[in-house]
């Protein structure tokens, strides 16, 4: 292992590695960079990177002044070739020399949050009551059962449950459900399913605010999103 580097950045920035592997410690969390996954860190994050003597590692700033939820924390990017591909064009030396990188970043940034994982989204909570709710939502996503119908469910209160969910994901309950039902929509859009029937599959009763949610996540609406995966 090589000499680590404790830094924090202005603006945000996608970690991308050329080649090889490295690993970077956030809060106590180590997270894995390699040719398949890229890691989103927001700006302001303190971040330790902990190169492998095998690695070659870019930050790359993105700059996202207004980010969808999912991108206000540190979460792992599921790399394709049209995302290393416009990577590799923002390390080009000189690029900002001879033409403006902005669009190239304005790519990326509509690129990133349909590539952060469901895992990165979705922690699961660590007490079991809890988690057996989540693990319920992740496979039942248009449940309407209210929060105190879960907690009666697995024996608890709701004000526990509550208290679990904000404490060990960072999410109240609602949010979190709300979460998982958006991670249930992407593989029925990126499948061509029309969007208000996606919206009923994942337990939306009207399509407007499960279109509304999805931007809030996602920085884009869910017809832009299966236009994008489907062309």
């Amino acid at each position: 292992m090589l000499a680590t580097t404790l830094t924090v950045h202005d603006g945000d920035e996608l970690t991308w590695v050329a080649s090889g592997s490295s690993a970077i410690r956030i809060d106590g969390v180590t997270w894995s960079v390699d040719t398949d996954t890229a890691l989103w860190i927001p700006a302001g994050v303190e971040h330790e990177v902990l190169p492998r003597e095998d690695s070659l590692v870019f930050p790359i700033p993105i700059g996202i002044v207004e980010a969808p939820d999912l991108m206000r924390r540190t979460a792992p990017v599921r790399r394709t070739a049209e995302l290393d591909r416009l990577c590799r064009e923002l390390l080009q030396p000189g690029l900002s020399e001879h033409r403006d990188p902005e669009p190239v970043r304005e790519q990326v940034r509509e690129l990133l949050p349909s590539l952060i994982t469901a895992a990165a989204a979705l922690c699961l909570p660590h007490d079991d009551r809890a988690r057996q709710v989540a693990e319920a939502l992740l496979t039942e996503p248009h449940s309407a059962r209210s929060l105190e119908e879960w907690a009666a469910l697995v024996h608890t209160s709701a004000k526990t449950l509550q208290r679990s969910f904000r404490a060990e994901t960072g999410m109240t309950f609602p949010q979190w459900r709300s979460a998982a039902r958006l991670s249930a929509a992407l593989p029925l859009l990126e499948r061509g399913v029309p969007v208000t029937s996606v919206a009923a599959r994942v337990g939306y009763s009207a399509p407007t605010a499960f279109i509304d949610a999805f931007r809030r996540r996602y920085g884009h609406s869910p017809a832009r999103h299966r236009r994008r995966v489907l062309r």
